[in-house]
């Protein structure tokens, strides 16, 4: 719902850089939301379902900024963006790579 919006109604120009713009901004805001409900819940008890929704979106729209960049961004990039690559270079980090060299 949130990628059909943005085609249809292009935040800041429909760049590259507009929209990465729009989505940090977005997810700042929505830290600072989830931040001010946990505050609130635990001061005046409202609902818990009010920061289980916050942090529910605080998830989303992040995720959908990367589905974003991979399916719609992926030809404009240079050598692409294949959605394979992040869990390439994670299972490298986790599995294969080198964190330090102790000299003998």
């Amino acid at each position: 719902m949130l990628l059909l919006a943005l085609m249809l109604f292009q935040p800041y120009g429909g760049q590259y850089a507009g929209y990465t713009m729009f989505f940090s901004r977005i997810t700042f805001v929505l830290l600072a939301v989830t931040l001010f409900l946990m505050i609130v819940r635990k001061r005046f008890s409202i609902p818990g379902t009010w920061v289980t929704a916050a942090l529910l979106l605080l998830i989303a729209v992040p995720f959908a900024w990367q589905v974003m960049m991979v399916f719609l961004y992926s030809v404009a990039k240079f050598n692409g963006y294949p959605l394979w690559i992040p869990v390439v270079e994670t299972l490298y980090q986790h599995c294969i790579g080198v964190t330090e060299v102790v000299p003998p």
